[in-house]
């Protein structure tokens, strides 16, 4: 068994054909590791993404919530100023009332 040229040639031809092989082996492994951490961020951040949006509705409740509690309060203290203005009117008219009866009957005493 002689080594030739021709086998010498044959030899480092499979010989770099089991390291293209080889090579391509380990770029479709570094590849698949790459594509597991692509995949693992875009999990990562289409969560992040779905509890920003449950916050932000959570915000959006709570601030429509806020808006009618301020609504109420404005309109309870209308209400309340305008309960003690007619309170006030009707103070009044008792006391005209009563100075109006006392004066009757100081006149019907006289």
């Amino acid at each position: 068994m002689e080594l030739t040229i021709e086998r010498i040639a044959m030899i480092a031809a499979l010989a770099a054909m089991g390291g293209a092989i080889g090579v391509k082996i380990i770029t479709i492994q570094l590849f698949r590791a790459m594509e597991n951490s692509i995949n693992a961020v875009y999990q990562a951040r289409t969560e992040a993404q779905r509890a920003l949006q449950r916050t932000l509705s959570k915000k959006n409740v709570s601030q429509r919530d806020l808006t009618k509690i301020e609504r109420k309060k404005q309109k309870t203290r209308s209400q309340i100023r305008k309960l003690r203005g007619e309170l006030n009117d009707y103070k009044k008219h008792e006391s005209d009332r009563q100075k109006q009866r006392n004066a009757m009957r100081g006149k019907m005493e006289e």
